[in-house]
């Protein structure tokens, strides 16, 4: 339980660059296709999963929201029906909500809700959609439980799941546009706002809106026939003033769990996004103030992997609206205030010390895909008990999970757009391809690694190198030498205490053969 607000802004030192090269990570990133044509395209839903069956609940069947009001969120494109869906096979079965009372009617048709699955339960906190008792368009102050176990069955069969389907009315549930994870025995609804009326973005007062500005810590009492909100405790800070968010488990440096926050808008007095990436543990709450994310600040799909040996944190980030998008002629950023959609995939490297880097890998969409999509992880993939990847647990090319659904875009900025139906299989194959044969594990040993400023380095017998290489993450030479062995590790170890923190590659080389290590300074 938070019982104050710890807030640390880490000033240690500020990095700027994104570099293109995919030596920024030790491993590569693939994604492959398998969409199934006759899948609904869908996004901003509730998610679950039962007995290996996926559950879409809410969201929207057109693209991006239209800017003027009666164009912003169309009843007509509200998702009414509940799919269950078998990923193996393709298989498909709905329900729908039209046939629901009205009051659920209503809710279930609800677009950016928050939600969160615990056991059999989905609970669906909010979301904004059509009050047809009041013909207003509304933030929900609902939080539903809805039970998988009756649900998924129930739809396979082509009966009514409404036996599924709890509600409780709470006014501090009233939140569209934010987002909630569990965190030990708790549950943090991350932002978020109360948003009423029809949308435009022309000032024109057809709605109000208030941001929550708060992180939520509350439990959720239920014995399967009643439940309640207890052990609330409401967290306010004018970096919570966000919505439309990636919020996502972590570990924290000590192999601890976490969550992560990412992006997210708009400010109070302009329509900027959130840059400072957002901590939290189970007694502190911490604002990376050292650090402006670059890329993907609207939600998109983030695939957590966390490295218990060298103690980094990777979050992969799956395009989505962007700050920033590489120029494909330059390979730099650009910025464009607009938050374009981008199809560039990113790894968000966090080091033991807390600092940062982003990297543009080689990967991507074949097109501007990925905001309001979903990471699904595979359910044989090593994880711990809160899903983050075991890194040091991957070995050649593993499924990491599958991206689905989402806002597809045809051309970056004011652009038409449709809901996405296409489905994405994503991998990462550890390590990284670099030259090294297997058997040259045992010739070089480099200690400590992550290390902070002192380096041991140990060869074996059989191997005397001659020349010696270091390069940073961009793949730039730092330090290049030839000579005696000692003499170059003696150079190396004065030179490695005065770089800045981040990955780099150690080259060994004699007439025989090229032995490398990735090396982490914090």
């Amino acid at each position: 339980m938070i019982n104050r607000l710890t807030i640390l802004c880490l000033f240690l030192f500020l990095v700027q660059t994104i570099y293109s090269q995919d030596a920024g990570i030790p491993f590569a990133v693939e994604m492959e296709e398998i969409t199934y044509d006759d899948w609904p395209g869908l996004h901003s839903f509730s998610f679950a999963e039962w007995d290996e069956y996926w559950v879409f609940i809410g969201g929207r069947r057109n693209g991006l929201h239209g800017f003027f009001t009666l164009t912003g969120f169309p009843e007509s494109e509200a998702n009414d029906q509940l799919w269950v869906m078998d990923r193996a096979s393709g298989e498909y079965w709905s329900y729908s909500v039209l046939d629901f009372p009205d009051e659920w009617r209503d809710f279930l048709r609800g677009t950016n809700p928050q939600y969160v699955q615990l056991g059999q339960y989905l609970y669906i906190v909010g979301g904004y959609g059509k009050d047809n008792t009041t013909g207003e368009f509304v933030t929900f102050d609902y939080l539903a439980a809805i039970d998988l176990s009756v649900l998924v069955p129930a739809v396979i069969a082509g009966g009514s799941p409404l036996s599924a389907f709890r509600m409780i009315h709470d006014p501090r549930m009233k939140v569209c546009g934010g987002e909630i994870h569990e965190l030990g025995d708790k549950l943090y609804l991350f932002g978020g706002h109360d948003f009423n009326g029809l949308y435009n973005q022309l000032g024109n007062p057809t709605f109000t809106q208030e941001y929550t500005s708060e992180i939520r810590e509350f439990r959720i009492d239920d014995d399967g026939i009643n439940m309640a909100i207890v052990d609330y405790v409401a967290v306010p800070d004018p970096e919570f003033h966000r919505r439309d968010l990636s919020f996502t488990p972590a570990m924290t440096v000590d192999g601890q769990p976490a969550l992560a926050a990412f992006g997210g808008v708009f400010k109070p007095d302009a329509d900027e996004a959130y840059l400072h990436p957002i901590y939290i543990s189970q007694d502190m709450i911490e604002i990376d103030g050292a650090y402006n994310q670059k890329m993907s600040q609207y939600t998109c799909p983030v695939a957590p992997l966390f490295d218990e040996t060298n103690q980094l944190q990777y979050y992969l980030f799956f395009g989505g609206i962007s700050l920033h998008f590489q120029d494909e002629a330059t390979q730099m950023l650009v910025e464009d205030p607009l938050m374009p959609f981008i199809d560039e995939v990113t790894a968000f490297v966090r080091y033991p010390n807390g600092s940062t880097e982003e990297f543009v890998l080689s990967t991507k969409f074949d097109e501007l895909l990925g905001a309001n999509a979903k990471f699904i992880p595979a359910s044989n993939v090593p994880s711990y008990e809160n899903g983050v990847v075991q890194y040091d647990e991957l070995s050649g090319r593993t499924l990491l999970g599958y991206i689905f659904g989402g806002i597809r875009a045809a051309i970056p900025n004011i652009t038409p757009s449709s809901a996405s139906n296409r489905l994405f299989e994503v991998y990462a194959t550890v390590p990284l391809a670099t030259g090294e044969p297997p058997a040259m594990d045992d010739l070089v040993h480099v200690f400590p690694n992550p290390s902070g400023g002192v380096l041991t380095i140990k060869t074996s017998p059989d191997f005397s190198p001659t020349g010696l290489s270091l390069l940073d993450a961009r793949g730039m030479e730092v330090l290049t030498m030839r000579g005696e062995k000692e003499t170059m590790f003696d150079r190396l170890r004065s030179q490695w205490s005065h770089l800045s923190s981040g990955i780099y590659f150690l080259h060994l080389r004699d007439d025989k053969q090229v032995v490398v290590r990735q090396l982490i300074r914090w």
